[in-house]
């Protein structure tokens, strides 16, 4: 029963990796208040973060970390490639908000840095729960 339960957990992580993926990239042309365009990177980095530490730590395991990272990294790499109709939901360029293309790259690169980083923690700290060592 156990082993299900963390099979069903990691899919949970997946899909709310895929939810954050799937909100991220809708958001790259977005903007927050001062024309500022990175409220896309702050939900990468804050998502991606918060799933990668809850799923690592709470599961105790390094594929905890991974689950969510997964799941994003589908959903952003689904939305990157080239629709039948040759649209992309992550756009190379608007006429009118040349910036966007620097939102883009830095949605995605600071997704993909902050979830490494979760899997780095998470593995240190599981491989210290496995085997800590010893005061002597």
């Amino acid at each position: 029963m156990e082993a299900a339960l963390r099979y069903a957990s990691c899919l949970m992580l997946a899909a709310l990796g895929v939810m954050l993926g799937t909100l991220g990239t809708f958001l790259v042309p977005a903007g927050i208040v001062g024309g500022f365009v990175g409220l896309s990177a702050l939900v990468a980095v804050g998502g991606n973060l918060f799933t990668g530490l809850l799923g690592g730590f709470g599961l105790r395991s390094t594929a905890g970390a991974i689950a969510p990272f997964a799941g994003w990294i589908v959903a952003v790499g689904a939305f990157v490639t080239f629709s039948p109709g040759g649209d992309v939901v992550i756009p190379g360029g608007l006429p009118n908000d040349p910036g966007v293309v620097h939102a883009g790259l830095t949605f995605m690169a600071t997704g993909l840095i902050s979830s490494l980083a979760t899997i780095v923690l998470t593995s240190r700290f599981t491989g210290r729960v496995i085997s800590p060592k010893s005061l002597s």
